[in-house]
């Protein structure tokens, strides 16, 4: 008789059917019967934007912040929006109503804008940080942390890889835990 399932233990970055499995002697399980590969991934590094979510939060009125953050990417979106048809090749417009300036000019224009827009998208990313690691039944900050490795599932589908990745949190305060999964479909190279 044959079995269904299979696992194999492989060690680190090694390719198995077409994927890529990464992590310290990652476990792959391979189920024939629904066509799925199961195997642990890595936690995620988040310690250079807590360490400056909690520099902006602690040092800054977490509003002006904001509100600053979101005008600098709020600038940097417009001027790279006017900017974008001077840094193209001659003859070509991505919107018409908009005139081409000098190369070099559109050059500094757009660079310094997309400077602004990356700043303020990286601050408001890192106040958002602090509360989306608030544990929801202490209500403290940078509480929730990832408690053991996530697990990886992968199903072949007809649009592409449906990877659903399952994520473990604890609170390093109150020992409250959660599970959060998301899924995302990986299409098919041509």
């Amino acid at each position: 008789m044959v079995s269904k399932d299979s696992s194999i233990n492989i060690g680190n970055r090694n390719n198995f059917g077409g994927d890529t499995a990464i992590g310290e002697n990652a476990r792959i399980e391979k189920h024939i019967h629904d066509n799925s590969i199961n195997y642990t991934g890595d936690r995620l590094d988040l310690t250079s934007i807590e360490n400056f979510s909690k520099n902006i939060t602690n040092n800054y009125d977490e509003k002006k912040v904001s509100l600053w953050a979101g005008i600098l990417a709020g600038i940097g979106l417009i001027g790279d929006t006017i900017s974008i048809n001077s840094v193209l090749p001659s003859g070509t417009k991505i919107i018409n109503f908009i005139p081409k300036f000098n190369l070099t000019f559109g050059w500094i224009i757009f660079s310094v804008c997309l400077l602004f827009l990356i700043v303020g998208i990286w601050v408001i990313s890192a106040i958002k940080y602090k509360y989306d690691s608030t544990c929801p039944k202490c209500s403290k900050h940078y509480a929730m942390k990832e408690s053991k490795n996530p697990a990886i599932r992968e199903v072949r589908a007809y649009d592409g890889i449906k990877r659903t990745t399952t994520r473990n949190y604890k609170c390093k305060y109150c020992s409250y835990e959660k599970e959060a999964s998301h899924t995302e479909t990986i299409p098919y190279g041509n």
